[in-house]
């Protein structure tokens, strides 16, 4: 059996300079037919889990207000589109609950270590993923 429902890849671009990593989403469709996305960018519209090897990682995401435009992208049947987000992640096991002034950084609360990050993608229309990735800082 052929699977129809979309998948997602999740990519993450280091930034060492900044100690910061750069997310964005490839999103699949197996199907024959075309799908539509329908979304806002800024693109912030997912959940996200960080799991370490001693267990969950807590995500501080501070309060984000921006104005959004509504965008529209048709994937084709076989086809792939990227959906990119402001967000980047950063370590720091001392950020205070608002989780600091840049609102486009979400910190990992914890000290830099091997990390699955996990990302299912909400549209008004349907739900991706999950699509993880495994991040090494010592890589």
């Amino acid at each position: 059996m052929q699977a129809t429902e979309p998948t997602c890849d999740l990519e993450l671009t280091p930034d060492a300079a900044n100690r910061e990593i750069g997310m964005a989403f490839q999103v699949h469709n197996p199907g024959d037919s075309p799908i539509e996305l329908r979304y806002f960018v800024p693109f912030i519209g997912f959940e996200l889990t960080v799991t370490a090897d001693d267990g969950p990682v807590q995500v501080v995401q501070p309060m984000y207000d921006t104005g959004v435009q509504a965008r529209v992208v048709s994937i084709p049947g076989g086809g792939a589109a990227r959906v990119e987000t402001p967000i980047r992640l950063r370590f720091d096991p001392q950020i205070g609950p608002a989780g600091g002034d840049i609102p486009t950084i979400w910190t990992m609360r914890h000290a830099p270590t091997p990390i699955t990050i996990r990302a299912t993608l909400r549209f008004p229309n349907l739900a991706i993923g999950p699509c993880e990735r495994r991040f090494n800082p010592a890589e």
